[in-house]
Parts: C-alpha cells; structure tokens; sequence
C-alpha cells in the first residue's frame, strides 16, 4: 500500500479537531511542525522583547524632553 506523504499545511488543519495533547504529540514526532512552532516562538519572542527596548526608549525621551522643556 502506498502511503501518501502529507504536506504542513494539511496537518496543520488536521489538527484543529484535536485536544491539546494530541497536538502537543503530533508535533513532537513531526519535525517540520517542530521547527515551525519554535521559529514562530522565537519570532513572537523577538518581536515582544523588541517592543519593550522601544517602548523603553520612547518613554525615556519624552521624560528627558518634559524636564527639558521645564528646566
């Protein structure tokens, strides 16, 4: 019997019937889904951390310019 090679994005719907741990065991013995969900973690990450430097830095400048401006 010939077995049919699915693609990502199939499994990927596929899994939106399953519980939580059926999920969780499909994607550890998948290692596409592997490296997709820790690219994806690690994009949110960076994008989360990115975020607070800016944010950060925003605050800082308006400070530093309203004691400017009432100096």
């Amino acid at each position: 019997m010939k077995q049919e090679k699915k693609g990502i994005l199939k499994t990927i719907w596929e899994m939106r019937h399953l519980t939580v741990e059926e999920c969780l065991s499909t994607i550890s013995n998948n290692s596409d889904l592997k490296f997709l969900v820790t690219t994806v973690g690690i994009w949110f990450l960076l994008r989360w951390f990115i975020g607070i430097w800016i944010g950060a830095h925003l605050i800082y400048f308006f400070y530093r310019l309203f004691i400017l401006v009432m100096a």
